[in-house]
């Protein structure tokens, strides 16, 4: 890794060794600021399949957080880790795992062209921006378009093939014999506009529980099985935001695949978020803690609860829960 290139993105940045976390802290114009541990690093450079998931995972999480007009937004370091670490150690970062960013890949030919058409959107900038592609451009064309396999080298122009194909791009010029220009066409911007919500694409899943420091193994547990399945846990605790909390609750909320409520300790604000989602038209997994149950609410008492005994036990049927009624993301 260049001490003066973004690892994702390849534009200019700013790096340092963070030695207490063991990884690298860039800070980024385009990427915004994220820590990636040491071990995630080849020979200081990313997998392709690892960059070109990091690229779509910082780019969108950072243009669905922008800042209002005058409000001032605190600085909310994103951190890519191999493995899951303690909340208390990293409370001032959002992390997600390898595994979990790896699920935001592509796995079917539809998601692969939406997400490269959301990519190059971004890359646009507005509906009157182009792309070049170049030489020099052609590290970050390679990554926006998820490919990995680095030896072969028309990838990059089937896929603009493809593309142009599917009416969703146009070549405007070729400037010299090694540039083109391409502009995404009308047809383009219209199915960009259709995908309900770029957070909804990352598979997120909205964890709605009492915050209490005796249930943080809880947490855990909950965090791990959502993650095993593919998706992405969002505790709002976790989480930066400005202004007040109900907003943001509601935000994720209707950005997340569906949402896990534990009803352990009975928290009116668990049961609030989870008729929130129900009344969104989203699958809601409920658990509470056995010894807990009696004191559920009546209006929920009927439903297929998960009463589990330990977060060993949770987290197998939390498991089978996932797959059985939303499905693994896992490729």
């Amino acid at each position: 890794m260049e001490d003066n290139i973004c690892p994702v993105c390849g534009r200019q940045a700013h790096i340092q060794t963070a030695q207490q976390y063991f990884a690298k802290v860039v800070q980024c114009k385009k990427c915004g600021i994220f820590y990636i541990e040491h071990d995630i690093l080849d020979n200081d450079s990313l997998e392709p399949k690892i960059r070109a998931s990091m690229y779509y995972y910082l780019i969108h999480n950072i243009i669905n957080h922008q800042p209002k007009p005058n409000e001032h937004q605190k600085i909310f370091p994103h951190f890519i880790l191999r493995f899951n670490f303690d909340k208390k150690i990293y409370n001032d970062h959002y992390y997600i795992s390898k595994e979990a960013l790896l699920n935001i890949y592509p796995n079917s030919f539809s998601d692969l062209i939406n997400k490269i058409l959301i990519n190059i959107a971004d890359l646009s900038d507005g509906f009157s921006g182009s792309i070049s592609y170049n030489e020099k451009s052609e590290d970050l064309i390679r990554t926006i378009f998820f490919i990995n396999d680095l030896n072969k080298e028309n990838n990059i122009e089937n896929t603009f093939d493809i593309l142009k194909e599917m009416n969703l791009i146009k070549l405007l010029k070729n400037s010299t014999l090694n540039e083109y220009i391409y502009k995404l066409t009308a047809n383009a911007w219209e199915r960009i506009e259709k995908l309900e919500n770029i957070d909804k694409i990352l598979n997120k899943t909205f964890i709605a529980m009492c915050f209490k420091e005796e249930l943080h193994p809880l947490r855990e547990t909950i965090k791990k099985s959502v993650e095993h399945c593919g998706y992405i846990p969002i505790v709002i605790d976790e989480k930066q935001y400005n202004g007040q909390i109900v907003p943001e609750i509601f935000h994720e909320i209707k950005n997340s695949k569906f949402v896990i409520a534990d009803l352990t300790k009975h928290r009116r604000g668990v049961y609030y978020e989870a008729g929130y989602a129900e009344a969104l038209g989203k699958e809601v997994i409920l658990t509470c803690k056995k010894s807990d149950f009696r004191g559920v609410h009546f209006d929920v008492a009927q439903k297929s609860i998960i009463k589990w005994e330990s977060e060993e036990d949770l987290e197998k049927r939390l498991i089978d829960r996932i797959t059985a009624t939303i499905g693994k993301l896992n490729n």
